[in-house]
């Protein structure tokens, strides 16, 4: 069985178009985990599907707004299939997402997921999906996570626990997924569509700080995860692209002023690089704030970084 988590915040009809894409599979075997996030509209499953899903679709309702993560992880938490998915409440299945992603992964049983091209309902297709990858982990950082959330379909075994982050909260998950099993299928096939027109799949109702430094949050988490990589045949490539990440993340903090968030990456940077440590806590020192600037540091920092 695959069970199908779908987190929810309203927008009853985006959800009944992913569900719809989900009975329409050519592969039958599955069940549907709704997370209602305490959203004010309320879903009638019986209504909305007929009676013969009301033993195929579960409906589980968060007692207050945890957000995406979160709920994805309530979902896995009332999963009775072998395979799980994510799918956002705004994206929906191609008819055979699930018969052709679950073939590429269980003919490679020591996999922890696989992954296919997503398109979307403007026509584009996500960067890079269409580019084959073995692992998660460089090529989370190195080809700037060239799949979608909605797009895979994992062992329940091998994933890792969602965390509580409001947005980017999905390359931390996978970040801890690779660190326990880095092997992927890719499904070079145009099987999920995301639609570009609606935002976040559950709302978040707390105020956040700029979407730069969710990425350094989860540039950092990388960084303090290395050591879990260590035993990895990748695990220099794993490394580089790990610390190249902090060192992006970081240039556009430089030209947000936001000294204490990067003197705290030079700290924890300086145990793998100290040279870039050094200039990164030199750098944060200064007060400018343009895009010219932020060019310039990206340029020595990436000058330091790539001749290692």
């Amino acid at each position: 069985m695959v069970s199908i988590i779908i987190p929810f915040f309203n927008r009853i009809d985006y959800v009944k178009r992913a569900v719809e894409s989900v009975i329409k599979q050519s592969y039958a075997d599955w069940e549907i985990i709704l997370v209602d996030d305490c959203g004010t509209e309320k879903l009638d499953i019986q209504h909305s599907f007929g009676a013969e899903y009301l033993s195929k679709i579960k409906l589980v309702s968060n007692e207050q707004n945890l957000g995406p993560g979160l709920s994805r992880q309530a979902g896995v938490g009332a999963a009775a299939g072998e395979f799980v998915c994510f799918l956002d409440s705004d994206d929906f299945y191609h008819q055979d997402f699930l018969s052709k992603t679950l073939s590429g992964l269980t003919s490679s049983p020591e996999a922890a997921g696989a992954f296919c091209i997503t398109t979307s309902t403007t026509g584009g297709v996500n960067r890079g999906s269409d580019q084959p990858a073995t692992s998660i982990m460089p090529d989370l950082f190195l080809r700037n996570r060239p799949w979608e959330t909605s797009s895979w379909i994992w062992r329940k075994t091998e994933i890792a626990v969602w965390k509580h982050l409001r947005t980017n909260e999905d390359w931390l998950f996978e970040i801890d997924t690779a660190s326990n099993n880095n092997k992927i299928v890719h499904v070079v096939e145009p099987l999920c569509t995301k639609d570009d027109d609606t935002g976040e799949n559950t709302k978040d109702i707390i105020d956040h700080k700029t979407p730069e430094i969710h990425r350094n949050i989860v540039a950092l988490y990388a960084i303090n995860r290395l050591g879990s990589f260590s035993g990895h045949s990748n695990y220099k490539s794993i490394r580089k692209a790990a610390i190249g990440r902090l060192v992006f993340t970081s240039s556009r903090l430089i030209n947000l002023n936001e000294e204490g968030k990067v003197t705290e990456n030079s700290l924890v940077l300086f145990r793998y690089h100290p040279p870039l440590a050094i200039l990164l806590f030199v750098l944060s020192m200064t007060t400018f704030n343009s895009d010219i600037i932020t060019a310039f540091y990206k340029r020595i920092l990436n000058r330091v970084y790539n001749a290692f």
